[in-house]
């Protein structure tokens, strides 16, 4: 065979091969196209979003949201043009409006990008929560964002189909005055404690039912009987209060399947926190209308003199809340006939006697038989200068941890 003869053959092998590997080609998509056909497969590519559950990304996204509300509130257009996406066409006026929150967030992480969907909400000039839904972009070399409103439509196709791979493109954002961000590393619990409680204050502001599903089911029953009325009557005496208050200091105890938190508040309030995992938590008003175990446990374990001490806290603790059902529940029935007859009449006594918070100065108490008659001083601040008051109480110590009280009425 000539040389001729042998680069013929050659060419021919290597065209066959090449007209088979075609066929092989064509027939693998046909079974691919067959597969997509019976199965309904999209072959678009697409990025799920994924609810945030860590605490440091969510606080760095709510933080970078927050600044984008204060540009608008603030009508800062210089701002809002360096911030927002160019296509963004949907666009609600946020002037005049306040008590701006953050209520979910669901994030494709795109490597050196991303793309979030928002769901956030604020009180408008008539005193009316409004939803505001965005779509975040981040770029995480340039440490960036640009964000635009979207309407909820394209808020709820987005959680349902995900990130489409046309939207992946062109995601480079160039720096400018507004629109950098740094991630929030140094988040402590304090941080998420706050989140939780603007969060729980907010919507008991604006709705209600929803704070009251938000309560452990325990308290809820213990505290306002299943009834959202007597709950709704607890907000209006209290809502400002709580709307003005911040988180300041907690104790952390673990607990089975959760971790529980006693949170002290600047006004000298505590409540409870229980998180089951990251944005999924109930809460509890107070630490005295539900008694764990532990609690009981402790109690059992004091000194008469020391449960009279702790009762007296708590009775105090109640009339900072406001909770007068509760102290009235706890007054001696004889008492309570001659005295006040009604829950109505001891609420007016209450109000007129005690300070709206009370610091509690050192307390004598002296055992006589069977009841405990104790001299407490109470001040309307904790400054030497503030005036002061003196109540003395009578208390009987129960069974567990229940007592029976009465009071001096001048």
């Amino acid at each position: 065979m000539n040389k001729k003869s042998f680069k013929i053959i050659i060419i021919l092998l290597l065209v066959l091969a090449i007209v088979a590997i075609g066929i092989i080609i064509i027939l693998m998509q046909s079974n691919i196209d067959e597969v997509v056909e019976q199965q309904g497969i999209n072959l678009e590519a697409s990025y799920e979003l994924e609810k945030v559950d860590r605490a440091n990304f969510y606080i760095t996204i709510k933080n970078i949201v927050s600044r984008y509300y204060y540009y608008s509130r603030n009508a800062n257009q210089e701002a809002l043009q360096a911030v927002t996406a160019k296509e963004s066409q949907n666009i609600q006026e946020l002037a005049n409006t306040d008590n701006f929150i953050v209520k979910d967030i669901y994030y494709a992480d795109l490597l050196e990008n991303g793309i979030g969907y928002i769901e956030a909400a604020y009180t408008d000039a008539n005193n009316t929560s409004n939803t505001l839904y965005l779509k975040i972009y981040l770029d995480f070399q340039n440490q960036t964002f640009q964000i635009e409103q979207v309407n909820q439509t394209d808020y709820e196709t987005a959680l349902e189909q995900g990130i489409q791979e046309m939207d992946r493109e062109n995601n480079t954002i160039e720096k400018n005055q507004y629109n950098q961000f740094q991630e929030a590393l140094n988040v402590v619990e304090e941080d998420i404690l706050s989140l939780y409680y603007e969060k729980y204050v907010y919507i008991s502001i604006n709705n209600p039912q929803e704070s009251f599903d938000m309560l452990d089911e325990e308290y809820r029953l213990e505290k306002f009987n299943n009834d959202i009325q007597t709950y709704v009557d607890y907000l209006n005496l209290n809502i400002e209060d709580m709307r003005a208050d911040s988180v300041t200091s907690y104790t952390e105890q673990e607990e089975e399947g959760y971790t529980k938190y006693e949170v002290q508040t600047a006004n000298g309030k505590t409540f409870i926190i229980k998180e089951f995992d990251f944005m999924q938590y109930s809460i509890l008003l107070d630490n005295y209308t539900v008694q764990s175990e532990e609690i009981v446990e402790e109690y059992n374990e004091l000194s008469s003199d020391s449960k009279v001490a702790r009762n007296i806290r708590n009775i105090f603790t109640m009339l900072d809340n406001q909770d007068y059902e509760q102290v009235y529940s706890h007054l001696d029935n004889t008492f309570k006939q001659n005295n006040f007859p009604t829950i109505e009449q001891f609420e007016e006594y209450a109000r007129n006697t005690f300070f709206e918070t009370n610091y509690l100065g050192e307390m004598r108490a002296i055992q006589q038989g069977n009841i405990y008659v104790i001299t407490v001083p109470y001040k309307e601040r904790a400054s030497a200068a503030a005036e002061e008051r003196q109540k003395i109480f009578f208390m009987q110590l129960l069974d567990g941890t229940d007592f029976v009280m009465s009071f001096e009425v001048e």
